[in-house]
């Protein structure tokens, strides 16, 4: 019936009053029934209304349907210098690493290499990880095991079949790889009372930072709102009382 299709849109609903809820929409067309056990107790279901052994028995049924994705997908581990000789990081790996090569999931890797923000995908036929420049070759796993002990910080994660190119190393799949993209270029104008900073609309994952002083290491992310005309970004600052540097920042 419809009210059952798709379940798992719908259930973690509140409806009660000034409560918010981004889990689910409800039972029925307008969300009257916040969960199964409510749906199933209308007067319409004469038999089972009042048995909530069959009611939950009934919802666990309907929220059991196999979605055909691997339960590897979505499953994550951040590995780090403290806990890259954990056997349970180790174990989790190898396991990503078996289930990418069944082709449940694709094996995506997010982190730093040498300080630098990379993406990689593994690549079960050759049992490496394929990384987001033309300007690295391929790491095996020890060869990545070797970076974290240096101190750099990986996540590998499972993702869905047919997704780790676009996850993992090319973004908007045009061919280039996220690393040998150039970075963006940030235009600034000053305006009357004000500074106007632009840059392009395409540029995903950067954020503008700010700083008062070159000397300094300290920089923060810009809060004014941001504006999109056209195919540019652009956020309109106070002209400040001393001087300040902005960037961009892959994030």
């Amino acid at each position: 019936m419809p009210q059952l299709r798709a379940i798992y849109q719908k259930m973690h609903f509140n409806n009660a009053a000034g409560t918010n809820t981004i889990g689910g929409f409800g039972i029925t067309h307008d969300g009257t029934d916040p969960s199964l056990q409510a749906f199933l107790s209308r007067p319409v279901f004469v038999n089972i209304r009042s048995n909530a052994t069959i009611k939950n028995n009934i919802a666990a049924f309907v929220q059991c349907f196999d979605t055909g994705t691997a339960p590897a997908v979505g499953y994550s581990r951040t590995v780090t210098a403290a806990n890259l000789t954990s056997l349970s990081v180790s174990n989790d790996w190898t396991l990503l690493e078996s289930q990418a090569a069944l082709t449940n999931i694709d094996l995506v890797v997010k982190g730093t290499i040498n300080g630098t923000t990379h993406g990689l995908v593994y690549q079960p036929t050759s049992g490496n990880y394929r990384p987001d420049t033309t300007n690295l070759t391929a790491f095996t796993r020890s060869q990545l095991a070797a970076k974290i002990a240096a101190g750099d910080t990986l996540t590998v994660m499972g993702v869905p079949p047919g997704a780790g190119i676009r996850m993992g190393i090319d973004r908007n799949l045009d061919g280039v790889l996220d690393g040998d993209v150039p970075p963006p270029s940030l235009q600034i104008a000053q305006a009357p009372g004000s500074i106007v900073l632009n840059w392009p609309y395409s540029a995903a994952g950067f954020a503008l930072q700010t700083t008062p002083a070159l000397s300094t290491s300290t920089w923060s992310n810009v809060l004014d709102p941001l504006e999109i005309i056209g195919s540019q970004n652009f956020v309109t600052n106070s002209q400040p009382a001393s001087a300040q540097f902005y960037r961009l920042k892959l994030q």
